[in-house]
C-alpha cells in the first residue's frame, strides 16, 4: 500500500477550503496549532508528487491512498497508517518550532482553528505504526533538537520510533518541483523490490542521486540531490 500526503490547504484564501470543514483529531496523533504561522504558501507540485511517484513505484490505485487538499490531516493520515502501508510519502511544508532547540515539524491542512495542524516528534514517537518507508519530502524535515538525556529528536528518529523501517529526510531546504527525484526513486525502488532486494531504499536513493547528477539539467546541482539521506533498522 502506497500513503502518499501533499498539497495540503495552508491559506484561508485556496478556493478548496470551501469543500470541506475541518472535523476533530483523531486518537493516533495530536496536533500544535499553536505554533503554526496562520498562512503558508500553497505547494502546488506536492499533489502532482506523490501521483507521480505512485505510478513511478508501480502499484495500482487500488492499493493507494493519497491525502491532498482538507484530507491531508491528522485524522485521514491517522486512518491511512491503519492500513499498514509498505510506504509513507509525505510531500509538506515542515517548519521550525520554537524555542533554543528548534526541531522540524510537519505542516498538515488547515484545522478548525484557521491555523495549519502540526505533527512534532513527540507525538509521532509516543504512538507505535507499521509502516515500511516514510519519505519526508520537504523543507530541512530532519532538523532535530538536542534533548536532555535523549539526544537528538527529530522526524527521523520519531518515526523509527514508532515503527517505520527506514525514513528519508532533508537535511536542507528543497524546491517544490514535483519530485523528480523521487519519481527516479520509486522507479529504482520498484526495480530492486523485484529482484528481492530487502534493503532496497538506500541503493534506490543512491541510483536517484547519481541520475540527477548526470541529468544535465538543474536537478544536477548537489544542493537539489544531495539534500536527502535514509536511516534505517537494518
Amino acid at each position: 500500500l502506497f500513503v502518499g500526503v501533499g498539497d495540503p490547504i495552508y491559506n484561508a484564501a485556496d478556493p478548496r477550503r470551501s469543500a470541506y470543514s475541518p472535523g476533530g483529531l483523531a486518537k493516533l496523533f495530536s496536533a500544535t496549532p499553536a505554533d503554526a504561522p496562520l498562512e503558508m504558501a500553497r505547494l502546488a507540485g506536492s499533489g502532482r508528487e506523490i501521483g507521480a511517484c505512485r505510478q513511478a513505484w508501480g502499484v495500482p490505485r487500488s492499493e493507494t491512498i493519497l491525502l491532498s487538499g482538507g484530507q491531508a490531516s491528522p485524522r485521514q493520515l491517522s486512518q491511512a497508517l491503519a492500513f499498514r502501508p509498505s510506504v509513507v510519502h509525505f510531500a509538506t511544508h515542515f517548519v521550525k518550532s520554537a524555542g533554543d532547540e528548534p526541531q522540524a515539524l510537519m505542516a498538515l491542512s488547515l484545522g478548525a482553528g484557521g491555523s495549519p495542524e502540526l505533527l512534532g516528534p513527540v507525538e509521532i514517537a509516543r504512538r507505535r505504526v507499521e509502516v515500511g518507508l516514510v519519505v519526508l519530502s520537504g523543507c530541512s524535515s530532519s532538523e532535530a533538537a538536542a534533548l536532555p538525556a535523549e539526544g537528538l529528536m527529530g522526524m527521523t528518529r520519531a518515526w523509527l520510533a514508532a515503527g517505520a523501517q527506514a525514513v528519508i529526510a532533508s537535511l536542507w531546504p528543497t524546491p517544490d518541483d514535483q519530485g523528480r527525484l523521487f519519481v527516479a526513486f520509486y522507479r529504482h525502488l520498484g526495480g530492486l523490490m523485484e529482484q528481492g532486494n530487502s534493503g532496497a531504499a538506500p541503493e534506490a536513493l543512491r541510483r536517484a542521486q547519481l541520475e540527477m547528477l548526470h541529468s544535465g539539467a538543474w536537478q544536477a546541482s548537489t544542493a537539489y540531490w544531495a539534500a536527502y539521506t535514509v536511516a534505517g533498522k537494518e
